[in-house]
Protein backbone atom coordinates (compact mmCIF):
# COMPACT_ATOMS: atom_id res chain seq x y z
CA UNK A 1 0.00 0.00 0.00
CA UNK A 2 1.16 3.41 -0.84
CA UNK A 3 1.01 6.47 1.51
CA UNK A 4 -2.10 8.21 1.32
CA UNK A 5 -0.18 11.96 0.56
CA UNK A 6 -3.62 13.79 0.81
CA UNK A 7 -2.39 13.79 4.59
CA UNK A 8 0.00 16.44 5.18
CA UNK A 9 1.79 14.36 7.96
CA UNK A 10 2.77 11.55 5.66
CA UNK A 11 5.58 11.75 3.25
CA UNK A 12 5.18 10.48 -0.29
CA UNK A 13 7.77 8.03 0.12
CA UNK A 14 6.57 4.15 -0.79
CA UNK A 15 5.92 2.08 2.17
CA UNK A 16 8.43 -0.45 3.01
CA UNK A 17 5.97 -3.27 4.08
CA UNK A 18 4.65 -6.57 2.71
CA UNK A 19 1.84 -6.43 0.45
CA UNK A 20 -1.67 -6.48 2.59
CA UNK A 21 0.40 -6.07 5.89
CA UNK A 22 -2.07 -3.68 8.02
CA UNK A 23 0.56 -1.42 8.45
CA UNK A 24 -0.07 0.89 5.79
CA UNK A 25 -3.44 1.44 6.28
CA UNK A 26 -2.86 2.05 10.03
CA UNK A 27 -0.52 4.97 9.14
CA UNK A 28 -3.08 6.39 6.18
CA UNK A 29 -5.92 6.60 9.10
CA UNK A 30 -2.62 8.38 11.68
CA UNK A 31 -2.15 10.93 8.99
CA UNK A 32 -5.92 11.53 8.38
CA UNK A 33 -6.05 11.54 12.67
CA UNK A 34 -3.80 14.09 13.08
CA UNK A 35 -5.62 16.28 10.08
CA UNK A 36 -8.75 15.89 11.68
CA UNK A 37 -7.31 17.62 14.85
CA UNK A 38 -5.19 19.93 12.98
CA UNK A 39 -2.50 19.22 14.56
CA UNK A 40 0.52 21.21 13.60
CA UNK A 41 3.25 18.75 12.30
CA UNK A 42 5.47 20.31 15.56
CA UNK A 43 2.75 19.95 17.56
CA UNK A 44 3.30 15.65 17.51
CA UNK A 45 6.42 13.31 18.68
CA UNK A 46 5.89 9.66 17.68
CA UNK A 47 7.72 7.16 19.15
CA UNK A 48 8.06 4.22 17.81
CA UNK A 49 9.22 0.16 19.00
CA UNK A 50 11.74 -2.22 17.61
CA UNK A 51 10.23 -4.68 14.45
CA UNK A 52 8.61 -3.38 11.19
CA UNK A 53 6.11 -0.48 12.91
CA UNK A 54 9.55 0.67 13.77
CA UNK A 55 10.10 1.15 9.78
CA UNK A 56 7.45 4.39 10.58
CA UNK A 57 9.43 6.58 11.13
CA UNK A 58 10.66 7.64 7.98
CA UNK A 59 7.11 8.33 6.87
CA UNK A 60 6.20 10.92 9.55
CA UNK A 61 6.45 14.37 8.87
CA UNK A 62 6.56 15.25 12.58
CA UNK A 63 9.05 14.64 15.72
CA UNK A 64 10.01 10.79 15.47
CA UNK A 65 12.01 8.84 18.31
CA UNK A 66 12.93 5.39 17.54
CA UNK A 67 13.44 3.17 21.01
CA UNK A 68 14.37 0.01 21.98
CA UNK A 69 12.11 -3.24 22.14
CA UNK A 70 9.42 -2.94 24.11
CA UNK A 71 10.45 0.23 26.06
CA UNK A 72 8.97 2.75 23.54
CA UNK A 73 6.28 3.90 26.05
CA UNK A 74 8.55 4.43 29.11
CA UNK A 75 10.00 6.89 26.40
CA UNK A 76 6.80 8.32 25.66
CA UNK A 77 5.90 8.59 28.97
CA UNK A 78 9.41 10.70 29.69
CA UNK A 79 8.40 13.12 26.81
CA UNK A 80 5.62 13.83 27.64
CA UNK A 81 6.22 14.13 31.34
CA UNK A 82 8.94 17.16 29.95
CA UNK A 83 7.10 18.32 27.22
CA UNK A 84 3.54 18.10 28.56
CA UNK A 85 2.62 20.33 24.94
CA UNK A 86 3.07 17.59 22.61
CA UNK A 87 0.77 14.95 21.25
CA UNK A 88 2.74 12.10 21.86
CA UNK A 89 2.01 8.99 19.97
CA UNK A 90 3.42 5.72 20.70
CA UNK A 91 3.11 3.02 17.33
CA UNK A 92 3.94 -0.56 18.85
CA UNK A 93 3.38 -4.07 17.63
CA UNK A 94 2.59 -6.70 19.32
CA UNK A 95 5.31 -8.49 20.09
CA UNK A 96 7.03 -4.75 21.62
CA UNK A 97 3.79 -5.00 23.73
CA UNK A 98 4.20 -8.25 25.04
CA UNK A 99 8.20 -7.69 25.94
CA UNK A 100 7.21 -3.85 27.28
CA UNK A 101 3.75 -4.81 29.40
CA UNK A 102 4.77 -3.56 32.35
CA UNK A 103 5.55 0.10 30.79
CA UNK A 104 2.41 -0.25 29.51
CA UNK A 105 0.51 -1.12 32.50
CA UNK A 106 2.48 1.49 34.34
CA UNK A 107 1.21 4.20 32.18
CA UNK A 108 -1.92 3.63 32.29
CA UNK A 109 -2.21 3.36 35.74
CA UNK A 110 -0.25 6.80 36.51
CA UNK A 111 -2.86 8.00 33.79
CA UNK A 112 0.09 9.39 31.32
CA UNK A 113 -1.21 11.42 28.80
CA UNK A 114 0.06 9.80 25.80
CA UNK A 115 -1.88 7.57 22.88
CA UNK A 116 -0.49 3.89 22.68
CA UNK A 117 -1.56 2.21 19.07
CA UNK A 118 -0.69 -0.95 19.06
CA UNK A 119 -0.23 -2.48 15.52
CA UNK A 120 -1.48 -6.23 16.62
CA UNK A 121 -0.73 -9.03 13.82
CA UNK A 122 -0.48 -11.89 15.97
CA UNK A 123 3.21 -12.94 15.91
CA UNK A 124 6.62 -11.60 15.18
CA UNK A 125 6.31 -10.13 11.76
CA UNK A 126 9.75 -9.11 11.11
CA UNK A 127 11.87 -12.02 12.80
CA UNK A 128 10.19 -14.88 11.29
CA UNK A 129 6.57 -15.43 12.27
CA UNK A 130 7.07 -16.21 15.57
CA UNK A 131 4.11 -16.42 18.50
CA UNK A 132 3.70 -13.41 20.65
CA UNK A 133 1.51 -12.36 23.61
CA UNK A 134 -1.90 -11.90 21.60
CA UNK A 135 -1.31 -15.51 19.32
CA UNK A 136 -4.71 -16.94 19.67
CA UNK A 137 -5.19 -20.16 21.15
CA UNK A 138 -4.56 -22.84 18.49
CA UNK A 139 -2.92 -20.91 15.80
CA UNK A 140 -0.01 -21.72 14.18
CA UNK A 141 3.41 -19.54 14.36
CA UNK A 142 6.92 -21.44 13.36
CA UNK A 143 7.23 -21.73 17.42
CA UNK A 144 3.68 -22.99 17.57
CA UNK A 145 3.46 -25.75 15.08
CA UNK A 146 0.81 -27.35 16.04
CA UNK A 147 -1.31 -24.74 17.33
CA UNK A 148 -0.77 -22.15 20.10
CA UNK A 149 -1.54 -23.43 23.67
CA UNK A 150 -1.64 -19.85 25.49
CA UNK A 151 -4.61 -17.52 25.93
CA UNK A 152 -3.59 -14.16 24.16
CA UNK A 153 -3.21 -11.32 26.25
CA UNK A 154 -5.95 -8.84 26.38
CA UNK A 155 -4.15 -5.83 26.56
CA UNK A 156 -6.90 -3.49 25.75
CA UNK A 157 -9.16 -5.28 28.50
CA UNK A 158 -5.91 -5.36 31.23
CA UNK A 159 -5.66 -1.75 30.22
CA UNK A 160 -9.24 -0.45 31.05
CA UNK A 161 -8.78 -2.61 34.31
CA UNK A 162 -5.86 -0.36 35.25
CA UNK A 163 -6.51 3.30 35.05
CA UNK A 164 -6.48 3.94 31.11
CA UNK A 165 -9.07 6.94 29.81
CA UNK A 166 -9.69 5.60 26.49
CA UNK A 167 -9.23 1.84 25.57
CA UNK A 168 -10.35 0.93 22.65
CA UNK A 169 -9.99 -2.90 20.03
CA UNK A 170 -10.67 -1.88 16.23
CA UNK A 171 -9.84 -3.98 12.60
CA UNK A 172 -7.28 -2.20 10.57
CA UNK A 173 -9.75 -2.34 7.43
CA UNK A 174 -12.50 -0.29 9.14
CA UNK A 175 -13.94 2.47 7.44
CA UNK A 176 -13.65 4.92 10.82
CA UNK A 177 -10.38 4.06 12.58
CA UNK A 178 -9.26 7.56 11.76
CA UNK A 179 -12.06 8.92 13.63
CA UNK A 180 -10.98 6.33 16.78
CA UNK A 181 -7.91 6.87 16.56
CA UNK A 182 -8.36 11.27 16.33
CA UNK A 183 -10.57 10.72 19.42
CA UNK A 184 -7.39 9.10 21.33
CA UNK A 185 -5.38 11.12 20.58
CA UNK A 186 -7.87 13.82 21.66
CA UNK A 187 -7.86 12.10 25.11
CA UNK A 188 -6.09 13.87 28.10
CA UNK A 189 -4.86 10.42 30.21
CA UNK A 190 -3.56 7.43 28.18
CA UNK A 191 -4.82 6.08 25.29
CA UNK A 192 -4.73 2.77 23.70
CA UNK A 193 -5.94 1.28 20.70
CA UNK A 194 -5.43 -2.40 19.75
CA UNK A 195 -5.36 -2.19 15.98
CA UNK A 196 -6.06 -6.24 14.35
CA UNK A 197 -4.59 -6.58 10.93
CA UNK A 198 -3.04 -9.31 9.31
CA UNK A 199 0.41 -10.16 8.51
CA UNK A 200 0.39 -11.61 5.21
CA UNK A 201 4.18 -12.64 4.78
CA UNK A 202 3.06 -15.49 8.47
CA UNK A 203 0.32 -15.18 10.29
CA UNK A 204 -2.29 -15.15 7.00
CA UNK A 205 -0.39 -18.43 5.19
CA UNK A 206 0.08 -20.16 8.51
CA UNK A 207 -3.51 -20.36 9.50
CA UNK A 208 -5.78 -19.36 6.39
CA UNK A 209 -6.52 -16.16 7.90
CA UNK A 210 -8.50 -12.80 6.50
CA UNK A 211 -9.81 -9.88 7.63
CA UNK A 212 -13.30 -10.97 7.64
CA UNK A 213 -12.13 -13.21 10.51
CA UNK A 214 -11.14 -10.85 12.69
CA UNK A 215 -14.51 -10.55 14.79
CA UNK A 216 -15.09 -14.47 14.61
CA UNK A 217 -11.84 -14.53 16.51
CA UNK A 218 -13.00 -11.62 18.56
CA UNK A 219 -16.22 -13.60 19.35
CA UNK A 220 -14.07 -16.72 20.15
CA UNK A 221 -11.57 -15.37 22.18
CA UNK A 222 -14.20 -13.41 24.18
CA UNK A 223 -12.55 -9.99 23.38
CA UNK A 224 -14.97 -6.91 23.14
CA UNK A 225 -14.46 -5.12 20.12
CA UNK A 226 -14.99 -1.38 19.57
CA UNK A 227 -14.55 1.57 21.99
CA UNK A 228 -14.33 -0.29 25.39
CA UNK A 229 -13.51 2.69 27.78
CA UNK A 230 -14.25 6.45 27.82
CA UNK A 231 -13.48 7.81 31.28
CA UNK A 232 -11.70 11.29 32.91
CA UNK A 233 -9.37 11.38 35.47
CA UNK A 234 -6.09 13.83 36.53
CA UNK A 235 -3.36 13.18 35.03
CA UNK A 236 0.24 12.40 35.65
CA UNK A 237 1.66 15.17 33.69
CA UNK A 238 -1.10 17.46 35.54
CA UNK A 239 -0.11 15.98 39.27
CA UNK A 240 3.42 16.69 38.40
CA UNK A 241 2.69 20.25 37.21
CA UNK A 242 0.67 21.03 40.92
CA UNK A 243 3.83 19.50 42.80
CA UNK A 244 6.35 21.31 40.81
CA UNK A 245 4.15 24.78 41.42
CA UNK A 246 3.93 23.52 45.45
CA UNK A 247 7.91 23.33 45.74
CA UNK A 248 10.33 25.52 46.97
CA UNK A 249 12.52 26.15 44.41
CA UNK A 250 16.09 24.30 43.37
CA UNK A 251 18.65 24.83 45.55
CA UNK A 252 21.76 25.78 43.90
CA UNK A 253 24.38 22.72 44.28
CA UNK A 254 26.80 23.33 47.81
CA UNK A 255 30.48 23.15 46.97
CA UNK A 256 33.04 22.19 49.81
CA UNK A 257 35.63 25.48 49.86
CA UNK A 258 39.29 24.30 50.86
CA UNK A 259 39.27 25.80 54.60
CA UNK A 260 42.37 23.42 55.44
CA UNK A 261 45.20 23.44 53.00
CA UNK A 262 47.98 23.21 55.27
CA UNK A 263 47.51 19.52 55.18
CA UNK A 264 49.16 19.06 51.98
CA UNK A 265 52.13 20.80 53.03
CA UNK A 266 55.16 19.01 52.81
CA UNK A 267 56.29 19.82 56.21
CA UNK A 268 58.26 16.72 56.70
CA UNK A 269 56.42 15.04 59.97
CA UNK A 270 52.76 16.03 59.27
CA UNK A 271 50.90 16.71 56.57
CA UNK A 272 49.91 13.94 53.52
CA UNK A 273 52.30 14.24 50.51
CA UNK A 274 51.27 10.95 48.93
CA UNK A 275 48.60 8.73 48.18
CA UNK A 276 47.09 7.40 51.74
CA UNK A 277 44.48 4.63 51.72
CA UNK A 278 42.13 3.81 54.93
CA UNK A 279 39.97 0.63 55.18
CA UNK A 280 36.87 0.35 57.87
CA UNK A 281 35.71 -2.71 58.16
CA UNK A 282 32.51 -3.29 60.38
CA UNK A 283 29.16 -4.24 60.30
CA UNK A 284 25.86 -3.24 58.59
CA UNK A 285 23.76 -0.58 60.94
CA UNK A 286 27.21 0.61 62.32
CA UNK A 287 27.26 3.19 60.33
CA UNK A 288 30.88 2.83 58.15
CA UNK A 289 30.05 4.60 55.54
CA UNK A 290 28.45 7.67 56.44
CA UNK A 291 31.58 7.61 58.85
CA UNK A 292 34.17 7.78 55.89
CA UNK A 293 31.85 9.57 53.80
CA UNK A 294 32.21 12.84 56.74
CA UNK A 295 35.92 12.03 56.80
CA UNK A 296 36.06 12.29 52.90
CA UNK A 297 34.51 15.50 53.20
CA UNK A 298 36.87 16.94 55.85
CA UNK A 299 39.64 15.18 53.83
CA UNK A 300 38.02 17.32 50.53
CA UNK A 301 37.97 20.51 52.71
CA UNK A 302 41.69 20.05 53.26
CA UNK A 303 42.29 20.47 49.28
CA UNK A 304 43.08 16.57 49.06
CA UNK A 305 41.56 14.32 46.35
CA UNK A 306 39.30 11.51 47.19
CA UNK A 307 37.87 8.19 46.53
CA UNK A 308 35.59 6.14 48.64
CA UNK A 309 34.67 2.56 47.45
CA UNK A 310 31.97 0.93 49.75
CA UNK A 311 31.46 -3.06 49.91
CA UNK A 312 28.28 -4.39 51.42
CA UNK A 313 26.11 -7.56 50.76
CA UNK A 314 23.01 -6.82 49.27
CA UNK A 315 20.80 -7.59 52.32
CA UNK A 316 21.93 -4.41 53.23
CA UNK A 317 20.78 -4.54 56.83
CA UNK A 318 22.86 -7.68 57.82
CA UNK A 319 26.78 -8.92 57.07
CA UNK A 320 29.46 -6.78 56.29
CA UNK A 321 30.49 -2.90 55.89
CA UNK A 322 33.47 -2.00 54.77
CA UNK A 323 34.96 1.08 53.15
CA UNK A 324 38.06 2.30 51.64
CA UNK A 325 39.08 6.10 51.19
CA UNK A 326 41.69 6.90 49.29
CA UNK A 327 43.20 9.92 49.52
CA UNK A 328 45.75 12.17 48.01
CA UNK A 329 47.53 15.45 47.37
CA UNK A 330 47.26 15.40 43.75
CA UNK A 331 44.44 14.57 40.82
CA UNK A 332 43.53 10.70 40.83
CA UNK A 333 43.29 9.22 37.49
CA UNK A 334 42.85 5.62 39.50
CA UNK A 335 41.72 6.16 42.74
CA UNK A 336 42.27 2.22 44.13
CA UNK A 337 45.33 1.38 46.70
CA UNK A 338 46.68 -2.10 46.89
CA UNK A 339 47.93 -1.95 50.73
CA UNK A 340 46.04 0.39 52.70
CA UNK A 341 48.50 2.50 55.16
CA UNK A 342 45.46 2.03 57.91
CA UNK A 343 42.67 -0.55 59.28
CA UNK A 344 40.04 -0.27 60.93
CA UNK A 345 38.45 -3.37 62.40
CA UNK A 346 35.05 -2.66 64.45
CA UNK A 347 33.42 -5.72 64.09
CA UNK A 348 33.38 -9.59 63.47
CA UNK A 349 31.26 -9.36 60.25
CA UNK A 350 34.06 -6.88 58.74
CA UNK A 351 37.13 -9.16 60.18
CA UNK A 352 35.58 -12.09 58.39
CA UNK A 353 35.55 -10.11 55.06
CA UNK A 354 38.55 -8.61 55.24
CA UNK A 355 40.46 -11.58 56.99
CA UNK A 356 42.71 -12.75 53.75
CA UNK A 357 43.62 -9.40 53.30
CA UNK A 358 44.45 -8.79 56.85
CA UNK A 359 46.59 -11.67 56.49
CA UNK A 360 48.81 -10.43 53.73
CA UNK A 361 49.58 -6.78 55.32
CA UNK A 362 52.86 -5.42 55.30
CA UNK A 363 54.51 -4.10 58.89
CA UNK A 364 54.07 -0.81 57.54
CA UNK A 365 50.29 -0.59 57.66
CA UNK A 366 48.62 -0.04 61.14
CA UNK A 367 45.51 -1.43 62.37
CA UNK A 368 43.65 -0.17 64.84
CA UNK A 369 40.91 -3.29 65.81
CA UNK A 370 38.16 -3.72 68.67
CA UNK A 371 39.92 -5.44 71.60
CA UNK A 372 37.19 -7.79 71.53
CA UNK A 373 38.20 -9.20 68.02
CA UNK A 374 40.32 -12.09 67.92
CA UNK A 375 42.59 -11.18 64.96
CA UNK A 376 44.53 -13.55 62.99
CA UNK A 377 48.43 -13.51 62.21
CA UNK A 378 49.00 -10.68 60.43
CA UNK A 379 52.82 -8.70 60.31
CA UNK A 380 51.04 -5.06 60.72
CA UNK A 381 51.60 -3.10 62.95
CA UNK A 382 48.41 -3.80 65.61
CA UNK A 383 46.56 -1.31 68.25
CA UNK A 384 43.92 -3.21 70.33
CA UNK A 385 41.46 -0.80 71.58
CA UNK A 386 38.99 -1.14 74.52
CA UNK A 387 35.77 0.79 72.77
CA UNK A 388 33.52 -0.47 75.60
CA UNK A 389 33.65 2.83 77.14
CA UNK A 390 32.95 4.63 74.16
CA UNK A 391 30.04 2.80 73.42
CA UNK A 392 28.54 3.83 76.54
CA UNK A 393 29.44 7.53 75.89
CA UNK A 394 28.53 8.51 72.04
CA UNK A 395 26.63 4.96 71.12
CA UNK A 396 27.78 2.22 68.97
CA UNK A 397 26.97 4.40 65.58
CA UNK A 398 29.83 6.64 66.40
CA UNK A 399 32.29 3.44 66.87
CA UNK A 400 33.10 3.93 63.27
CA UNK A 401 33.58 7.58 62.56
CA UNK A 402 35.86 7.27 66.42
CA UNK A 403 38.23 4.95 65.38
CA UNK A 404 38.70 6.05 61.82
CA UNK A 405 39.25 9.37 62.85
CA UNK A 406 41.96 8.29 64.93
CA UNK A 407 43.90 6.82 62.31
CA UNK A 408 43.75 9.53 60.06
CA UNK A 409 44.52 12.33 62.88
CA UNK A 410 46.97 10.38 64.65
CA UNK A 411 49.02 9.78 61.23
CA UNK A 412 49.09 13.38 60.14
CA UNK A 413 46.83 12.71 57.27
CA UNK A 414 43.68 14.95 58.51
CA UNK A 415 43.33 17.85 60.74
CA UNK A 416 41.09 17.38 63.38
CA UNK A 417 39.82 21.29 62.34
CA UNK A 418 38.59 19.97 58.90
CA UNK A 419 36.70 16.78 60.29
CA UNK A 420 34.98 19.19 63.03
CA UNK A 421 34.11 21.35 60.21
CA UNK A 422 32.63 18.83 58.00
CA UNK A 423 30.44 17.26 61.21
CA UNK A 424 28.86 20.60 61.58
CA UNK A 425 28.19 21.43 57.94
CA UNK A 426 26.52 17.90 57.18
CA UNK A 427 25.13 16.58 60.56
CA UNK A 428 21.74 17.52 61.78
CA UNK A 429 22.41 19.61 64.52
CA UNK A 430 20.81 16.82 67.34
CA UNK A 431 23.90 14.36 65.95
CA UNK A 432 26.89 16.27 65.90
CA UNK A 433 27.05 16.62 69.63
CA UNK A 434 27.87 12.81 70.25
CA UNK A 435 29.93 12.91 67.01
CA UNK A 436 32.23 15.47 67.93
CA UNK A 437 32.68 14.02 71.61
CA UNK A 438 33.07 10.43 69.66
CA UNK A 439 36.24 12.22 67.53
CA UNK A 440 37.69 13.51 70.82
CA UNK A 441 36.85 10.60 72.71
CA UNK A 442 38.86 8.33 70.24
CA UNK A 443 41.76 10.32 69.33
CA UNK A 444 42.24 9.57 73.33
CA UNK A 445 42.21 6.22 73.17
Amino acid sequence: MNPDTSAPYLTAQEYPFCPGCGHGLILNALGHALGKLQLRPEQVAVVTDIGCVGLSDAHLKVHTFHGLHGRSVAYAGGLKLARPDLHVIVLMGDGGTGIGAGHILAAARRNSGITVLVFNNFNFGMTGGEHSVTTFSGARTVTTPLGNPEVPFDIAGTVALNGASFVARKPSTDLDLFDVIAQAIATPGFALMDIWELCTAYFVPANQFTGKLFHDYAARAGLQMGIIKEARRPTFEAHAQQLIARSEPPQPPRGLAVRFPEVTRDSGSSGLTRRTGLLVAGSAGGKVRSAVGLIAQAAMMSGLHVNQKDDYPVTIKTGHSVSTLVLDPQPMRFGMVTVPEMVVILAPEGLHHIRAQLAQLPASTRVYADASLNLPATNAAVTLLDTAGLRRAVGKENIALALAAKALIASGALPVEALTAAIELTLNPAYQAKALAAVALGCEL
